[in-house]
């Protein structure tokens, strides 16, 4: 009851309350009043070095696995051309210093930038050759223009690379040979000129030595099979050694003075030796090519491997000599007549005299040959010389040569058998000759072996 009398009360009879209103700093005073509470922040742990490093690459390997699982082969692609860019990137600035700023590093930069437009033009994927040579020649104009020496070997490398260029690039072998005799040419002024004026400074033995080997070139390119003068590549080979003995000779008798700088070794001079006999083995004179390479065996490394080559080359100079085909002296003509019999019988007895010393030394020389052994055993005597040197020689100084040498010896064992009739012998020869040549990838040899095979069928032992 009571409560529902309550609920009876009407509204308006229910006292309303008195608005109270804050005073107008209730909330400044409020806010100031508070105490300061800091709200707590959640920290996220602090990841050293070593562990960010961890993390990025745990999750590298999980990425990884992740791709692998999903495309093996692509992700093996893509790998193989990252690593292969970086490798790229990586070796172009070694190959950018070894290759092009390197090799012409005495040069100024714009006579480099000349040489390096002929080189890439002397290429087979660019190969412009008239590019190369005005390149070439514009190097030579810009040398000129900064003042660089003529004869320094800057210069003169300039000069010979582009006999080199017409030689090797264009087998222009005329070519070669007239730009190398201008440069000689050149040098032999200069050395009359100016010669006197730089023992001191090592100017004069520099140019010296590249009139040598200008002249050993000459040699070379005037005996190569293009043109076979052979009388040209004997007179510069001639001049060559007899520079470089003469040199030689004349330090040993003046002394060196100082700052002339060194001469040539035993080696090159041996080496001109052994080239000249190679002209001379060309043009048949097999006489004359022994004693040079007899010499240059001499100047050379008691082991070396080149050394058993030079003495096969002896091996086949002394069997090809030919005989002398007469007498050793000829005998003096005499076709003085004089109206004078007294005059007339001194020109009869000098004559007389003179035949007598001729038939003397005749004889002599024939009783020296009857006693010394035939021509093919002088060559297998120095093969069997090669061979035993070559077998003896141990790596790291054997090489190649020395298997080459072992092969062409036996090879040559078999012809000297064949000259003297042993067919059977020289057909064992041959055959081992063939195993050798096949065993160090030598076809030449091979080939040579098979045709002298083919000249011994049939033939038996005489």
């Amino acid at each position: 009851m009571f409560a529902r009398a309550a609920c009876r009360i009407p509204v308006r009879t229910i006292p309303r309350a008195a608005a109270s209103r804050p005073p107008p700093n209730l909330g400044a005073r409020t806010i100031a009043s508070l105490p300061s509470r800091t709200r707590p922040r959640i920290q996220s742990p602090q990841l050293t070095r070593v562990g960010r490093r961890n993390a990025s690459r745990r999750s590298f390997i999980e990425g990884y696995k992740a791709l692998w699982r999903e495309s093996p082969f692509q992700l093996v692609v893509v790998t193989a051309i990252i690593v292969s860019c970086m490798g790229v990137f990586a070796w172009l600035p070694f190959w950018y210093m070894k290759y092009q700023v390197q090799p012409y590093h005495n040069y100024p930069e714009e006579v480099a930038k000349k040489l390096r437009r002929a080189i890439y033009y002397s290429r087979r994927a660019s190969f412009q050759p008239k590019e190369v040579i005005r390149y070439y020649r514009e190097a030579l104009a810009l040398a000129d223009e900064l003042g660089m020496d003529p004869f320094s070997d800057e210069v003169l490398g300039i000069r010979i690379q582009m006999a080199g260029f017409f030689e090797l690039k264009l087998q222009s072998h005329r070519s070669a040979i007239d730009m190398l005799e201008l440069v000689k040419n050149d040098c032999y002024l200069w050395m009359d000129k100016l010669g006197d004026k730089h023992w001191t400074d090592g100017k004069r033995t520099r140019v010296l030595i590249r009139i040598m080997s200008i002249h050993t070139k000459l040699g070379e390119l005037y005996s190569n099979q293009y043109v076979k003068d052979f009388n040209k590549a004997e007179e510069n080979l001639q001049t060559a050694i007899s520079i470089a003995i003469g040199e030689k000779m004349r330090r040993q008798r003046d002394g060196v003075k100082v700052g002339e700088g060194d001469w040539i070794g035993d080696d090159e001079l041996g080496a001109e030796m052994e080239q000249l006999g190679h002209v001379y083995e060309a043009s048949d004179r097999h006489f004359l090519a022994a004693p040079l390479f007899l010499q240059a065996i001499r100047l050379s490394p008691k082991d070396s491997c080149h050394t058993a080559v030079l003495m096969n080359n002896v091996a086949i100079s002394i069997a090809q000599t030919p005989p002398p085909s007469g007498p050793a002296y000829n005998s003096p003509v005499f076709e003085m007549t004089t109206a004078d019999p007294a005059q007339q019988q001194k020109y009869n007895d000098q004559a007389a005299s003179a035949q007598k010393k001729y038939q003397a030394a005749n004889a002599a020389v024939a009783a020296a040959a009857q006693g010394m052994p035939s021509r093919p055993e002088q060559g297998r005597l120095w093969a069997q010389k090669a061979i035993e040197l070559a077998a003896g020689i141990k790596p790291p100084v054997r090489d190649e040569e020395c298997d080459m040498a072992c092969a062409v010896a036996t090879h040559n064992l078999g012809e000297f058998a064949e000259m003297e009739g042993k067919i059977k012998e020289a057909r064992k020869w041959y055959n081992e000759a063939k195993s050798l040549a096949k065993a160090i990838g030598f076809e030449e040899g091979v080939q040579m072996a098979d045709e002298g095979v083919k000249r011994l069928k049939g033939r038996k032992d005489e």
